[in-house]
């Protein structure tokens, strides 16, 4: 069975400018004034537009929001659960 890796945000980044694999990461990110392309990296855009739409969810008068906050709630209590048993014991 083969796994399929996702390319990073950097090789996507290097493939569209068609530059070469070597290209140093820095490069991509550095603004347009400092010899950078000035790209904004795809974990910092993912996680702002995923905090905008939750928040928007959360404030929503709507169904969305009704089905939103208690979801939320459980997920919170079973992450507070789940991080209070011990690692080792698995208890």
């Amino acid at each position: 069975m083969s796994v399929r890796v996702m390319p990073s945000s950097f090789n996507i980044s290097k493939r569209i400018y068609k530059l070469p694999r070597s290209t140093p990461s820095a490069t991509i990110h550095q603004d347009r004034e400092r010899a950078g392309l000035g790209l904004t990296s795809m974990n910092v855009m993912y996680a702002k537009l995923t905090c905008t739409y939750l928040t928007k969810a959360l404030n929503d008068k709507g169904p969305l929001g009704f089905v939103t906050r208690p979801m939320l709630l459980l997920q919170n209590e079973l992450w507070v659960n789940h991080s209070n048993k011990d690692p080792v014991q698995g208890i």
